[in-house]
């Protein structure tokens, strides 16, 4: 695609060129590079949740979750809640835990050497992204993956 539009810009002698844009101009892009995310921006939908409950074991805890996106009734967030069994998911020990976890992209990396290092069955969900750093990891966690395609 950025080939595609290179192309194009040089045949209507189109110019490109990167500049720097501080922060506090991008609020978004900075919040996203910093690994800030909002919380109720990552949810699955609960019916593509409730079929892997079934297809796999129902988890204990929902790791990365708000109060109102919560696929579990025991769910961990990343601010403080009432409700929550705990907060800050990474800050807590994973050890002989079952759990589901849904993390925010930028999240990953960190949850995969969590999952390495801690004695847990995590049921989670993440993007088939070969080309991310990640990815080696990933693969070698995996038990089991599941690609769904199809519409609930």
């Amino acid at each position: 695609k950025v080939w595609s539009l290179l192309l194009w810009c040089r045949e209507d002698d189109i110019q490109l060129r990167a500049s720097h844009i501080a922060g506090k101009d991008n609020t978004l892009a900075d919040a996203l590079s910093r690994g800030w995310v909002g919380q109720g921006e990552w949810e699955l939908d609960q019916r593509w949740a409730d079929w892997l409950f079934h297809v796999r074991n129902r988890p204990l805890i929902d790791m990365f979750a708000t109060a109102g996106n919560a696929k579990l009734p025991i769910f961990c967030t990343r601010g403080f809640h009432p409700s929550a069994w705990a907060v800050d998911a990474l800050a807590i020990s994973w050890d002989n835990l079952d759990f589901y976890a849904f993390p925010p992209i930028c999240l990953i990396h960190r949850v995969l050497l969590k999952v390495r290092s801690s004695h847990c069955r995590v049921l989670l969900v993440a993007p088939w992204w070969p080309r991310r750093p990640w990815f080696p990891l990933l693969l070698h966690l995996l038990v089991d993956f599941r690609l769904c395609s199809r519409s609930v």
